[in-house]
């Protein structure tokens, strides 16, 4: 132990006496720090792991403290020495000069990890699930040094996973309304696919339920309308409930939804309750496309042309803390000063700008976690509202203003008007008399039950009070609770 620092002593030394080496060197050759036991006088090196092995040995000293830390400041929790253990033990196993020393973990397993046959499951299951996950081919397990640790992902614990996915999706489900999306693709190999998955919004949890290879099938309404009504089955077995249907624009998945509200509503799959939509985010980026300026990209394309290859340009460009500019290569080089002092150009380009800005503030709007219909509407109803403002001022032309006509009446269904009038925060105030009438209609035709309800939202007559709308009712709801 250094006695010179300025660390706290060990409580060992209230059973010593302290004499410091430089008070010995005078009266003797000895180098070290000394103690001296309080009980029996012996002098010994000023060390606290033999300070405490003196001490349990110690025929002087009583047995008020009978156990002694070996190593307090090391580790407290494997050795420590036991006053008195010396009498119980045999006169001839005690070795002279040494204390008897009991070992609370004299196993070996306590100084190593050991990996369980649980455990190693475990890390397999773990392993095989960010294979799965990554969708990393199953020909890497195949190689050499991999083959040594797994040899089982594309058997056994393939099948262990997805046993435990679908335990764990028919827990989360269960009892639960969800909102089935459809989508359709081909993969890198050119095999055309279908993958349905539901979405409880409370819980934010998606579930994939299943995915389809259909190269033997054509993607026609009738097929669709079958897979639809067959995951619907499928949920309704998971203990689920598919209340809303959601899917893009293509002309099949339009079909297949009206085939769908007119079919015939089964005992075992209420095809009835379901309604469907399109994907609003899927319009809007068709609504872009729509308006977008003509012969605009070839002009950016030779704009980046000129200052990429003017040097006092390019340089005026670096100074001001501009970026590198990337430019495809089917530019050609006619005519880029000219399209560059183009103030026509100039002006087309901040008006287009200006609407997609417009358009991308609603996009961020619709695709958050949690949009309801009811504010997916309203999000369009104030962009219809916006376009009506750049139309009056003469920003766009009317083609343009047809555009998003087309594009408004393709999102916006029976469905979103009905939901915008019996949101709280919004009671269909910003509808026009087509719309609430197309929402109400709705309701007379597929749920006349609750007419008489709605009549009474409206009125806000009992039971819907006026304290259920007023400002801070409505900040601290949401509108799925």
């Amino acid at each position: 132990m250094n006695m010179s620092g300025d660390r706290s002593l060990d409580s060992v030394w209230g059973h010593f006496i302290r004499i410091r080496s430089d008070v010995l060197a005078s009266t003797s050759n000895s180098k070290c720090n000394r103690a001296i036991c309080k009980y029996c006088k012996k002098d010994i090196v000023a060390l606290v792991a033999r300070m405490k092995q003196h001490l349990n040995k110690c025929q002087l000293r009583t047995d008020k403290d009978d156990t002694v830390n070996l190593n307090e400041s090391e580790n407290s929790e494997n050795i420590h020495i036991t006053v008195g253990a010396a009498s119980e033990l045999d006169q001839s196993e005690k070795v002279p000069g040494r204390s008897t020393i009991k070992q609370c973990n004299s196993n070996i397993d306590f100084f190593v990890g050991k990996t369980s046959k649980q455990d190693k499951e475990k890390f397999d299951i773990q392993v095989a699930k960010f294979l799965f996950s990554t969708n990393t081919a199953f020909n890497t397990v195949n190689h050499h040094d991999f083959k040594k640790t797994y040899k089982a992902v594309s058997n056994e614990l393939l099948d262990t996973v997805h046993k435990n996915t679908l335990k764990s999706m028919e827990s989360d489900l269960k009892g639960k309304t969800v909102c089935m999306s459809i989508d359709g693709w081909s993969n890198v190999h050119h095999v055309p696919v279908i993958c349905i998955v539901v979405t409880h919004v409370l819980d934010n949890c998606v579930h994939l339920i299943k995915t389809m290879d259909t190269t033997d099938n054509r993607h026609n309404a009738t097929y669709l309308l079958e897979v639809a009504i067959d995951v619907i089955r499928t949920c309704l077995e998971l203990g689920c409930k598919v209340t809303s249907i959601v899917m893009d624009n293509a002309t099949n998945m339009n079909r297949m939804r009206q085939d769908l509200a007119q079919a015939e509503t089964d005992v075992h799959v209420p095809v009835k309750d379901v309604i469907t939509y399109g994907f609003s985010s899927h319009i809007l980026h068709l609504l872009s496309k729509d308006i977008r300026l003509r012969d605009g990209n070839e002009h950016v394309k030779q704009v980046i042309k000129y200052f990429r290859n003017t040097h006092f340009a390019s340089a005026r460009y670096k100074e001001a803390g501009g970026k590198s500019l990337v430019l495809p290569l089917d530019v050609s080089y006619t005519n880029i000063s000219r399209k560059v002092n183009d103030l026509k150009i100039k002006s087309n380009a901040e008006g287009h700008l200006e609407i997609l800005k417009k358009i991308s503030v609603a996009l961020n709007k619709i695709q958050s976690i949690k949009c309801t219909l009811s504010e997916v509407s309203e999000v369009w109803i104030d962009l219809r509202n916006q376009f009506e403002i750049l139309l009056k001022d003469c920003k766009i032309d009317q083609s343009t203003f047809q555009h998003f006509t087309k594009r408004y009446e393709m999102a916006m269904t029976p469905c979103h008007y009905l939901t915008n009038i019996l949101d709280p925060k919004y009671k269909g105030q910003h509808l026009n008399e087509e719309e609430m009438d197309q929402g109400m209609n709705y309701v007379l035709e597929y749920h006349p039950e609750i007419m008489c309800e709605i009549l009474k939202f409206k009125a806000q007559t009992t039971p819907f009070k006026d304290y259920l709308f007023s400002n801070n009712a409505l900040n601290n709801t949401s509108s799925i609770t």
